[in-house]
């Protein structure tokens, strides 16, 4: 056979490999670059186990379970510097095995079947993708290798792997038409976490993308949800009116979605009547399971806005069944002192009993100290603490920056405000708004203040209370709201 000047460097390949190696036999070259072993293999009709010993015994690995798959068919391979395990992977997929390699072994193992679980999939697809992501970083298909990595970690509940995946498809692939899937699948993972302000910002990269999307008004949604719980629920209900204005929902499915944020920056500006009216048009429509937590939390605020505190409580119960362990101690600590506030003895003990499972008693220890005080079950000064002492405490988790802590028990002390005098109540409520605006927003440290204020007597403690809110409206940029607390108005 003759070659001709434009033969390809394949066809040269299998040319070598026909002359070069006699049925049976193979050539195997093994050389180190940059600290990656790269593999070359010439193979007609050769042995599996003489191949892999030899790779074996070259790389200083030991081969496990070939001797489970009895007599393994011959095989036939051309491969010219390829990365070691790729190799190996080839050469066991030719006779229909997998392998699992260390840098100490190779363990031979029986290809994926029909009766293969899910796991078992997902295990083998990650393998492929991360082994092809490492040998061609620059291929058209690395979006969907990653985006796909990603559903696997998610699918895992390893958020945080599966966010950096995600991320990855829009950093590296802002191009691919999966880069918008990406940006909204990170923001619901980062708001599954919790974390409020870092979700706004790959919901904002989807909302200004230059051409639409379909997925845009969805994330302009999530960007006013992020808001009501990072403190900025005006800007949040402008967020929705202009929503509604440049999308209006089409579906039946995506009001209800509007609605329940709605809910939730009407109860965050103090429009409580109407946030209940918005969160009953929401579940008119149907139970909707990724609301339902949430939609508990606002009902049990508004309802305590509204001196019904025996049903807040039982709200905030409901709630700390289906909220995350992050929000249960104070969905724990609400109901507690709502309890007391109603004058249910015997719940506010319940309540502790359950906060003790998980270790926050210690956050409504005053409401349960009160509790037994009304039940005659210990003198006023028992459980070895007082109010200033736990004031303290709280104080001490705020200098902390451990401010939902704070709130919790600032939140807890304010319910048993008739134990302190007013310089010491005066003190709590500077604390409760302070730790309130770290932790919620200045819109609920301004509610605490306008409410406290009425019930202070001293014109030094009304004094600090109206500068307090005056300087928390300027650290927002409420220029006008902040001019009319300085002049004693809120």
């Amino acid at each position: 056979m003759i070659l001709s000047a434009g033969t390809s460097v394949i066809a040269s390949l299998l040319l070598a490999l026909l002359t070069a190696a006699a049925p049976g036999g193979y050539e195997l070259r093994l050389r180190d670059a940059d600290g990656e072993v790269l593999c070359s293999l010439q193979a007609k009709s050769a042995s599996v186990e003489a191949i892999l010993n030899d790779i074996a015994e070259r790389t200083s690995r030991s081969v496990t379970g070939l001797e489970g798959h009895g007599v393994l068919e011959s095989v036939s391979v051309l491969l010219e510097e390829r990365p070691l395990n790729q190799a190996i992977t080839t050469v066991l997929g030719c006779a229909g095995l997998r392998a699992r390699i260390t840098s100490d072994s190779i363990e031979v193992l029986s290809d994926l079947g029909q009766r293969a679980t899910a796991d078992e999939l997902d295990d083998q697809t990650e393998v492929s993708y991360l082994r092809a992501l490492k040998s061609y970083p620059d291929d058209a298909g690395r979006a969907r290798a990653e985006f796909t990595l990603a559903e696997i970690q998610e699918r895992r509940g390893n958020d945080a792997a599966a966010l950096a995946h995600y991320e990855s498809v829009a950093r590296d692939s802002a191009d691919d038409a999966l880069a918008p899937d990406a940006l909204l699948a990170a923001g619901t993972i980062l708001e599954r976490m919790g974390d409020w302000h870092e979700a706004t910002r790959p919901f904002s990269a989807l909302a200004n993308m230059p051409d639409f999307h379909p997925h845009q008004p969805k994330a302009r949604l999530e960007i006013a949800r992020c808001m009501t719980y990072t403190g900025d629920a005006r800007q949040a209900l402008f967020m929705l009116e202009a929503l509604e204005q440049a999308f209006p929902a089409k579906s039946s499915k995506e009001r209800q979605a509007r609605l329940y944020v709605r809910a939730r920056a009407l109860n965050g500006t103090d429009q409580h009547g109407a946030a209940l009216r918005a969160l009953e048009s929401a579940e008119a429509m149907g139970a909707d399971p990724q609301e339902n937590a949430p939609a508990l939390e606002l009902r049990a605020e508004a309802l305590e806005h509204f001196g019904r505190p025996a049903e807040a409580a039982r709200a905030w119960l409901s709630f700390s069944e289906h909220a995350r362990s992050s929000d249960r101690d104070r969905a724990l600590v609400n109901a507690a002192r709502l309890s007391l506030d109603a004058h249910d003895w015997i719940a506010v003990l319940m309540i502790e009993k359950l906060a003790r499972c998980s270790g926050a008693e210690g956050d409504i220890a005053a409401s349960a100290r009160a509790a037994r005080q009304s039940l005659g079950l210990e003198a006023s000064d028992a459980g070895g603490s007082s109010p200033e002492t736990d004031l303290l405490r709280a104080e001490e988790l705020f200098n902390e920056r451990l401010f939902r802590q704070a709130t919790q028990a600032c939140e807890a002390l304010y319910r048993t405000r008739e134990l302190f005098d007013e310089s010491l109540f005066t003190r709590l409520v500077l604390l409760y708004a302070r730790a309130l605006d770290a932790d919620r927003g200045v819109d609920s440290a301004i509610g605490v203040l306008r409410a406290a204020v009425r019930s202070l007597n001293e014109v030094e403690s009304r004094k600090a209370v109206y500068v307090l809110a005056g300087e928390l409206y300027e650290s927002h940029e409420l220029f006008d709201e902040a001019i009319a607390a300085y002049g004693g108005t809120l």
